[in-house]
C-alpha cells in the first residue's frame, strides 16, 4: 500500500483497518475519583475509526446510542461513506484491501461479504480482499489511534457531545479526523442488508466464521464468485452467491443503481430508562450551563412503556419474596424439606414396593 501510495487510484492498493473503540461516555467525569457518579448510567458514545495503512490516518466516526445502533448495516454505511470520502465512486480502486477483526456483529457477517462483492460487481473496485485478524492477535493501527483520541479525556470532566469532540481532536488533529453522526446527518445510516439479499444469496452455512482470507473479483469473468481461505498458504475456496432475481441486463442496470434503493435506519431512539437517569439523576450534578443536554422529557409511549416495565418488574420482585424457600435436607432414609418462610418441615418417606417408589409426607 505504501509503494503505491502516490499512484492514480485505478493503480492503487488502498489498504484499510476498521475497528470499533471501547464505547465513550456522557459525562466523562476523569477529573475526580469516582464516587456515587459510579453508579450512574452514562450515555454511551460508539466510535468507529478506518485507518489508511499507508498514511496512518484514521477517520473516525462517533454518535450517541440514540442515534444508531451499531450491527452491520450501520458498519456497511460507515465504511460506505467512508470509501466515498477517498473518492472511490468517483475512479475505481485498483485493489481494496480490508483488515478487521472476527466480531461478527460488524464484521465477520454476510452483509459486509456482500457489500464488498457489489464493490467489484459495480466496478467500483478491481479486486477486494478481506482479513480476518487471527484471534488473540487482533491489535491494528485503530487501538493506537484510539489511545491518541482518549488522552485528551485525561483529568477533565466533559459534559456535551461539543466538548467530547474538541477532547478526543485537539492533541491529534494530524492523526485522527474525527467527524460526528446526529441528527443533522442522519440520513447516512442506510439498510445495506434488505436491498444486498436481493442481489447476493447468503453463503453456505458453517463457511464464513472459520476462514480469515475471502477474495473478490479473482474471477473477472464471474464478478459474483469469492474464494475463502483459512489462511494465507491454504487451498482457497470459490463460492458463487449470485441470485436468479435479475437477468443479465436487469442485473447490470440494477447493480449500477444500487444505493438509490437504500432507505435509510429509523434512529432506535434512547431507553426511557435511561433518560429518565440523566434527567433525574445526572442532571443533578451538571453545571448550569449543560443542563440542557440531559434534560430529556419522555413522550407519552414512553412513560406507559417505562411505567409497564417498572410494574412487571414490581410483580417479579414481590413474587420472589413470597414463592416459599425450600432447603432439602438428607436424615437418615428420610427426605426432609424445609421451607423456611413458614418456618415448617416436612418429612417424606421413602417406601419401597417392588420397582416402585411410594412417597408419603408427614409434618413434623
Amino acid at each position: 500500500a505504501t509503494e503505491t501510495l502516490n499512484l492514480p487510484l485505478e493503480e492503487r492498493i488502498l489498504a484499510l483497518t476498521q475497528d470499533m473503540a471501547q464505547n465513550g461516555a456522557l459525562p466523562t467525569l476523569r477529573g475526580e475519583q469516582p464516587g456515587d457518579s459510579y453508579y450512574f448510567s452514562p450515555m454511551t458514545q460508539f466510535i468507529h475509526g478506518i485507518v489508511d495503512n499507508a498514511t496512518q490516518k484514521m477517520n473516525s466516526y462517533i454518535w450517541g446510542e440514540g442515534q444508531a445502533n451499531r450491527g452491520a448495516d450501520n458498519i456497511v454505511s460507515l465504511l460506505y461513506w467512508d470509501l466515498k470520502r477517498r473518492g472511490v465512486f468517483e475512479s475505481s480502486v485498483g485493489h481494496l484491501v480490508l483488515i478487521a477483526d472476527n466480531c461478527a456483529a460488524q464484521n465477520k457477517n454476510f452483509c459486509v461479504l456482500k457489500f464488498l462483492m457489489w464493490l467489484v460487481e459495480g466496478k467500483h473496485a478491481k479486486k477486494v480482499t478481506l482479513v480476518f485478524l487471527i484471534k488473540g492477535h487482533t491489535k491494528n493501527f485503530c487501538d493506537n489511534r484510539f489511545n491518541l483520541l482518549k488522552q485528551g479525556t485525561a483529568g477533565r470532566n466533559i459534559w456535551d457531545e461539543v466538548s467530547l469532540d474538541q477532547a478526543y481532536t485537539e492533541k491529534n488533529k494530524d492523526f485522527i479526523d474525527l467527524q460526528r453522526l446526529d441528527e443533522t446527518n442522519s440520513d447516512r445510516w442506510l439498510q445495506w442488508r434488505v436491498v444486498l439479499d436481493d442481489f447476493y444469496k447468503n453463503p453456505p452455512s458453517g463457511t464464513t466464521h472459520n476462514n480469515h482470507i475471502f477474495c473478490f473479483g479473482h474471477d473477472p469473468a464471474n464478478p459474483t464468485s469469492y474464494t475463502r481461505q483459512t489462511f494465507r498458504d491454504a487451498e482457497p475456496f470459490a463460492t458463487d452467491l449470485r441470485t436468479s432475481a435479475f437477468n443479465l441486463d436487469e442485473r447490470a442496470e440494477n447493480v449500477k443503481s444500487l444505493t438509490k434503493k437504500l432507505a435509510v435506519l429509523p434512529a432506535p431512539g434512547m431507553r426511557a430508562i435511561k433518560q429518565l437517569g440523566m434527567s433525574k439523576v445526572i442532571r443533578l450534578i451538571v453545571p448550569e450551563e449543560f443542563e440542557y443536554f440531559y434534560n430529556r422529557e419522555l413522550s407519552e409511549e414512553q412513560v406507559k412503556e417505562n411505567n409497564k416495565r417498572v410494574e412487571e418488574k414490581r410483580k417479579a420482585q414481590t413474587a420472589q419474596e413470597q414463592a416459599p424457600i425450600i432447603t432439602p435436607l438428607t436424615v437418615g432414609q428420610h427426605h426432609c424439606h424445609c421451607n423456611l418462610n413458614e418456618r415448617k418441615i416436612w418429612c417424606h418417606a421413602v417406601y419401597l414396593s417392588g420397582p416402585s417408589r411410594r412417597w408419603a409426607r408427614q409434618p413434623r
